[in-house]
């Protein structure tokens, strides 16, 4: 498995690799990797000092037992290196609300929003609204996936939408122009979902 996951890394820089048979007694690694029995055996304590994540890995009886002990995620056998890097770039971005894309990486703190200059050359820096950057952050950590209008607005104000209310989507077409003024020329952003809500 260790030969497979460098082959299929070495083409992403973005990766530093290493391997151990053998727990290090305190973790230096921003995410560590490991069987699941191990995770949940009495006689590993897991430090998490450093660590952004602990993914644990194993058959589906172990799935709840590892999330008890603390994992931040868990990969079901049969898996592949694929897959782990998709686990690996979610925990980074939950980590540091660093969002990456084809083009660049996207960064979200502070209600504000910003684009590296490696991206165009130039940085740039958008302040957001509290409801904006929370509808951002929202879709951001369901990237690819539609959220409804109803999760958007209870995320913003903690109770069920009124019926007909077109706040959220007020909200999302003023996200909609910022976000263009930072966006790569023909980029497509947040879609609208028909019948359900949005999507990036």
């Amino acid at each position: 498995m260790s030969e497979r996951l460098k082959l299929y890394f070495r083409r992403n820089p973005l990766f530093r690799l290493n391997f151990s048979e053998n727990l290090l007694p305190e973790p230096v690694f921003d995410i560590v990797v490991l069987p699941a029995e191990l995770f949940i055996s009495s006689t590993y304590d897991t430090p998490k000092t450093s660590v952004t994540a602990f993914i644990a890995y194993g058959g589906r009886r172990y799935i709840r037992k590892a999330f008890i002990a603390g994992c931040s995620d868990y990969l079901k056998e049969p898996w592949d290196a694929e897959e782990l890097e998709c686990r690996v770039l979610k925990a980074v971005e939950k980590k540091e609300e660093a969002f990456l894309f084809p083009w660049g990486k996207l960064e979200l703190k502070s209600m504000a929003i910003s684009c590296p200059e490696d991206l165009s050359g130039t940085a740039k820096k958008i302040r957001l609204s509290y409801q904006e950057y929370k509808i951002l952050l929202t879709l951001m950590h369901n990237r690819g996936q539609a959220v409804s209008r109803d999760v958007l607005y209870y995320t913003i104000w903690g109770k069920p939408a009124p019926v007909s209310s077109r706040v959220v989507d007020v909200h999302v077409s003023a996200l909609r122009k910022k976000l263009n003024c930072i966006a790569p020329a023909g980029k497509a952003w947040i879609t609208a979902v028909r019948g359900i809500g949005y999507l990036i």
